[in-house]
This record gives C-alpha cells, sequence and structure tokens, in this order.
C-alpha cells in the first residue's frame, strides 16, 4: 500500500502538488493575506510535532499545528478561522518540510534561524521589508 502525500518529489528533484495540497494551500493564503511574521517550532508527543504561529496583525495570532502520521489536511473551515487554530497531519518531513515553505513563499517571508540554542523555536519568518529593518 503507499502512502498518500501532499507532495512529489520526482527523481529530477522537481516538486509537484496534489489536488488536496493546492486547496488547502489557497485556504491558507487567502486566510493569511497581509500576514506579517511566522514562527516555527518542534515537540515531540508520540510522533513529530510542527507549529506554525502566524502573526496576521498586532493582536491577532493563527496558530497551524501540523502532525507527522496519516495525511489528513483538509482546506482551512469556518470554525479553524473562528478558534483561530487548525490541526493536519502529514505523512513525513519532505511534506512537512515542503508545506511550510510554500506558505512561507506565498507569504512573501524569509526565514531567519532563531538567537537561542537550546530552545525548541527554530525559524522566523519574515517580510523581506521587516528582515532588512534594523533589530529585526
Amino acid at each position: 500500500m503507499t502512502r498518500e502525500h501532499l507532495f512529489t518529489i520526482t527523481s529530477t528533484d522537481r516538486v509537484g502538488q496534489s489536488d488536496r495540497c493546492e486547496s488547502l494551500l489557497a485556504s491558507l493564503e487567502m486566510h493569511f493575506r497581509g500576514a506579517q511574521a511566522m514562527s516555527l517550532s518542534c515537540y515531540r508527543a508520540g510522533s513529530a510535532i510542527v507549529e506554525l504561529l502566524i502573526q496576521l496583525s498586532d493582536d491577532r495570532i493563527f496558530c497551524l499545528t501540523i502532525w507527522q502520521d496519516v495525511l489528513d489536511a483538509a482546506p482551512l473551515s469556518k470554525e479553524d478561522i473562528r478558534v483561530s487554530h487548525k490541526e493536519i497531519s502529514l505523512p513525513d518531513v519532505a511534506d512537512i518540510f515542503l508545506l511550510i515553505f510554500q506558505i512561507a513563499r506565498r507569504c512573501q517571508f524569509l526565514p531567519s534561524l532563531c538567537g537561542e540554542v537550546e530552545t525548541s523555536f527554530l525559524l522566523n519568518f519574515k517580510k523581506q521589508e521587516q528582515a532588512d529593518e534594523p533589530g529585526h
């Protein structure tokens, strides 16, 4: 039995997206329009967990929790938007990283390493103009 994935990766390193992937990304992009920043942290609770905290405005944050498990990644629902949280599961680290960086690209974010070494917060993402400002 073949595992389902959001992304395909060819032997020539080309990445393709499934229809399910495009539906998820389109719903995220629509809701994240105007997002200011994003941070990535990772945890372990029986399996790998990645959390993306997306700063939508000065006082609004959306949390996307990604579990490593069988593919379960529906587009955002009205309830997800209402509670500012969405949980999905992706089958492997390749799908997890590809999704994170697709979100970052669509939001026009640039990644940077977090300054602290002993923290589960790994990356910060900011818009180009914010990343260029002193102190960011």
